[in-house]
């Protein structure tokens, strides 16, 4: 907490606030609130930055015009990240009940092949910048409103509903950040990699598709599914109709928008599959894009063997969950192969693993949760 960070140090502040999830916690908190002064926290707070203090870095993305920047922050060590991570579990069963939720790219293959989309145009839709504009007030608002219908809070937490949200704001308010050039507060948004940027952006997004669902002229109109704010849908009207329900997206709220993109000569992307229209059904397969360098952890680096492999391993996994025909999996395989031996990889291990290694299944929730750790929820 800068030059308040005295008042509780990261140590002590770690094994206090650890409490919330134990079952003691009760306890424990109210020691903590009677031992320190949280609304004088709360006032310093707001001006010196939440207890997240975050260092941010920049990627830039080589595929998009202009070459715009991806802020990404880490808080890891800050005194209230590993609150963060707890909160986060206690408050996520609120998102993700829609039938518009997408746990990762497996479980959209699985959607796709039910024939869902196969009429219609085909079309992505990407919100821009959505961290950097999502409302942080507006979220905690529909937190609130969540935590108010929740009757089975008790089962996940003895905090009561309005301790939980205090710390909630406590995390995720007026967040600071440091670089190369200094300390700084972010003035809007969530940081990117923030262990509950995820879950206010879900909130949000829910409150998005639900203003869809009561407007009478596009709830029939409307189907998507969502990762994020990477979205794909079919459309089964014209494109002017398109165009302005884009037009009405992106009247929703005030500081999203959406960009849009249409199938192309019966192909287009969705995160890291292309999905090719052929007749009445669908085929899928790895999708990378142009600026995709195809590099990955050199054999010569000083990795365990189990980590070099383990690249291989999941790149074929993916190869044998997205490519729906054999003959896009031989593709596949094939380009997997020259790709390790342009990462310096023994041509007799690669071909083991890729062509003679008997795959073992991925359980669906360790994916998940790599997913959810790569966005830092």
């Amino acid at each position: 907490m800068g030059d308040y960070e005295v008042q509780l140090k990261t140590k002590d502040f770690s094994k206090t606030f650890f409490a919330p999830y134990h079952p003691k916690a009760n306890l424990m908190f109210k020691m903590l609130k009677s031992k320190y002064d949280i609304d004088k926290v709360f006032k310093k707070t707001k001006t010196l930055g939440n207890i997240l203090k975050h260092s941010k870095r920049a990627r830039l993305k080589a595929h998009k015009t202009d070459y715009p920047l991806r802020e990404i922050s880490n808080a890891v060590g800050a005194p209230g990240h590993d609150l963060a991570k707890i909160l986060n579990k206690v408050i996520s069963p609120y998102v993700g009940n829609t039938n518009t939720y997408l746990r990762n790219g497996e479980h959209f293959i699985q959607i796709l092949r039910t024939g869902r989309f196969n009429k219609g145009i085909r079309v992505s839709l990407d919100a821009i910048a959505l961290y950097p504009n999502i409302i942080v007030d507006l979220a905690i608002e529909l937190l609130e409103q969540k935590l108010k219908n929740d009757r089975k809070l008790a089962t996940r937490t003895n905090l009561s509903k309005q301790e939980l949200l205090r710390l909630t704001k406590l995390c995720t308010k007026d967040p600071s950040f440091q670089c190369e050039l200094g300390r700084f507060q972010q003035t809007d948004g969530a940081p990117m990699g923030g262990p509950l940027s995820r879950l206010l952006a879900d909130l949000v997004l829910e409150d998005i598709e639900s203003k869809i669902r009561a407007n009478r002229k596009w709830k029939h109109k409307w189907d998507w599914v969502r990762y994020i704010d990477d979205t794909f849908m079919n459309w089964d009207d014209s494109l002017e109709e398109l165009e302005e329900f884009i037009t009405f997206l992106n009247s929703l709220h005030p500081k999203i928008k959406w960009t849009s993109e249409i199938e192309k000569d019966n192909q287009i992307s969705f995160l890291d599959i292309l999905i090719i229209r052929n007749g009445e059904s669908s085929e899928t397969t790895v999708y990378r894009k142009e600026s995709c360098s195809d590099r990955y952890i050199h054999f010569s680096s000083a990795q365990a063997w189990q980590e070099k492999v383990a690249a291989i391993r999941t790149l074929k996994h993916r190869a044998l969950t997205y490519c729906s025909n054999p003959t896009l999996l031989e593709n596949e395989l094939n380009h997997l192969l020259k790709v390790f031996l342009q990462n310096g990889f023994p041509n007799n291990t690669i071909q083991r693993i890729l062509f003679k290694e008997k795959t073992v299944p991925i359980a669906p929730q360790q994916e998940i949760e790599v997913l959810n750790d790569e966005t830092g929820d």
